[in-house]
């Protein structure tokens, strides 16, 4: 099974990212501080350059995921990206409610595979034709979406400072760790032993245990 390491950021050329005390640590420290409700709601506050490439960027990467997995739903048929990408929806319309609350400008497009971000175009691109080989390569796929997320989020909520961003990012993060463990899961019952291919193995084992 190939493992396909994505270039993003914190991880070019497959270097493993996150020491899994760290980002527990992290992301625990900020949902306790900032609640669990997961909305955009409180006082406003001025916002970084990182934070707003951060909030754009999560909105096209959550519509990316979603976008996938409707697609490989319509081809495989299986349940559980029909199911997920739902809960994506649900991520990029939180996100979209901290693009309104802050008045910026929106990236998202309707269509289906269509993004602003060339970036995200490009890895779209890729990662569809990869899962469109079989359906354990489109479970695999789903997995380095969920992996790639965990990682993206974890930057972002280092980089923020405004605690309405914090909760929402920390509330996708659970939410991307639950989809890896859904993936692994379901990987696990077609005989194949899932490894991260992102994240390091301390991460990794952290989430599924």
């Amino acid at each position: 099974m190939r493992s396909t390491k994505l270039t993003r950021r914190g991880f070019v050329g497959g270097i493993g990212v996150l020491a899994g005390t760290a980002a527990t640590g992290t992301a625990a420290a900020r949902r306790q501080r900032t609640g669990q409700n997961g909305d955009s709601s409180g006082s406003l506050e001025p916002l970084s350059d990182a934070e707003r490439a951060g909030i754009r960027y999560m909105r096209e990467e959550e519509k990316l995921a979603r976008d996938i997995y409707l697609t490989f739903y319509e081809e495989w048929g299986l349940t559980i990206f029909d199911r997920i990408a739902s809960s994506e929806q649900r991520h990029t319309d939180a996100i979209k409610n901290l693009i309104d609350k802050y008045g910026l400008d929106d990236p998202y497009r309707d269509a289906i595979g269509s993004f602003t971000n060339d970036e995200l175009q490009s890895l779209y691109d890729s990662l569809v034709a990869r899962g469109l080989e079989s359906p354990t390569e489109a479970l695999m796929v789903g997995g380095l979406i969920e992996e790639t997320d965990i990682v993206d989020i974890q930057e972002f909520i280092d980089q923020a400072d405004n605690d309405d961003i914090i909760t929402v990012y920390s509330n996708l993060m659970e939410s991307s760790e639950n989809h890896l463990s859904a993936f692994v899961d379901v990987l696990a019952t077609r005989g194949i032993d899932y490894e991260p291919q992102v994240l390091s193995q301390e991460t990794y084992d952290r989430i599924i245990a």
